[in-house]
């Protein structure tokens, strides 16, 4: 037996307001996020710092003018001697950078066969999720195709960290490096 659960209302530590829109993690209403305001912004940033914290990742991309540059992606890391990345992957290692993950060599990605075009991002536009380039690419004219699976990979190597993002999984992938892919 299922059993609903209500939604909480979380007030706001800006304006004060109270609703069930309103993220408890966050702590800021989206309008006060909207408006820019210095508090949202600090608000926005404690979220980070403690998402990544319980991960073992540096809060914001590590600037140490003395450490190894990566190159790796657009966060421009200077990592200090035994430091890692804001990635986790890169590390100065003896003022060397290593990056045994997250290259053209291996990858660190996680799949699974779905039924298509379940959630995948690009349904939209997908062949068999819209019936773009029928009949060469996909089987009916229009709609998504039923009873086919869809290849959902997830890259465990982002450089972001969207709050918002579906991808949790990459949490863990980057704390067991565990799911390598190797070309």
């Amino acid at each position: 037996m299922y059993r609903v659960i209500a939604p909480s209302k979380t007030t706001c530590e800006i304006c004060s307001e109270s609703r069930e829109d309103i993220s408890g993690y966050l702590k800021v209403c989206k309008d006060c996020v909207k408006k820019g305001s210095e508090k949202a912004k600090e608000l926005i940033f404690e979220a980070h710092r403690k998402a990544r914290e319980k991960i073992g990742l540096p809060p914001v991309p590590p600037k140490d003018p003395k450490g190894v540059k990566c190159n790796f992606c657009g966060n421009d890391c200077q990592i200090s001697e035994g430091g890692i990345g804001y990635c986790g992957l890169s590390k100065n290692v003896r003022g060397k950078l290593v990056r045994e993950l997250g290259t053209s060599e291996i990858g660190l990605v996680y799949g699974y066969r779905d039924a298509h075009p379940t959630n995948c991002v690009a349904q939209p536009w997908c062949a068999g999720g819209a019936g773009a380039g029928y009949p060469k690419y996909s089987k009916s004219k229009e709609g998504p195709e039923y009873g086919y699976l869809n290849a959902s990979l997830f890259l465990g190597t982002c450089c972001f960290h969207c709050l918002y993002c579906q991808n949790t999984d990459w949490h863990r992938m980057i704390k067991n490096k565990k799911e390598m892919m190797k070309t």
